[in-house]
């Protein structure tokens, strides 16, 4: 297993954040807020589209190998080298 997590972003991701795949190494399992803050120095900005006073801004959906991290510990969530993440934005429409 690798010392990467591999990162998807989706939506109007695609259009801000350039490559849309990536790959952020981490030595050892690291909490989802502090994996953020790495995100972050790969794609700045993404905090804000992602976070609102610390926390996850509504309709953000952070899959953790197929698995809404809402119904895991949220911010708080195990990343471990080796999994994937997919990124969705807040959504709008009508």
């Amino acid at each position: 297993m690798g010392r990467s997590v591999k990162v998807k972003l989706f939506g109007t991701l695609r259009l801000k954040f350039r490559p849309w795949e990536t790959e952020i190494e981490i030595p050892s399992p690291v909490r989802l807020k502090e994996f953020l803050a790495l995100l972050e120095e790969k794609y700045p900005g993404l905090s804000e589209v992602l976070l609102a006073e610390g926390n996850l801004r509504k309709g953000v959906i952070i899959l953790k190998e197929g698995r809404n991290i809402w119904h895991l510990k949220g911010l708080d969530t195990e990343i471990s080298p080796g999994e994937r993440l997919v990124i969705f934005p807040p959504g709008a429409g009508g």
